[in-house]
């Protein structure tokens, strides 16, 4: 998904989960405060962020819900916001937002070895979420 002025993608190479999403700007933005600073662009990340979780719980749920899914609950999800200090500009760091959707749980291998096995390829989980 992406907006004017901001974007939505699934990484190459998931941390914790297969549907782990990053938001970021579209511009060069080291501060997501400033980035938010007026209405407009605020309301423009939150749908943003909106239609992201939206999606996931679309495809999480529908299969088991059929066409009632949007009256389930938000899948669980942790937001991690990734941003340099208020008043310091760095021209190397973009801020971002990773939203994690717990989908798996870990087994005797994550477990014992404290890797993720991601089951899901990242572009297969951008296919399925591109679905409408």
């Amino acid at each position: 998904s992406k907006t004017k002025r901001f974007v939505a993608f699934i990484p190459f190479a998931p941390l914790d989960d297969p549907f782990e999403i990053m938001l970021a700007s579209k511009g060069h933005t080291s501060n997501f405060a400033q980035q938010l600073g007026d209405r407009e662009s605020s309301l423009e990340f939150a749908r943003l962020l909106q239609d992201v979780v939206r999606r996931v719980k679309k495809v999480l749920q529908k299969d088991i819900l059929g066409k009632d899914w949007e009256k389930a609950l938000d899948p669980p999800h942790q937001c991690r916001l990734y941003t340099a200090p208020y008043h310091e500009e760095d021209g190397t760091f973009h801020w971002h937002l990773v939203v994690r959707f717990y989908t798996t749980k870990n087994g005797g291998h994550e477990e014992g070895t404290k890797e993720k096995i991601i089951p899901i390829s990242p572009e297969e989980v951008a296919q399925i979420l591109g679905k409408d």
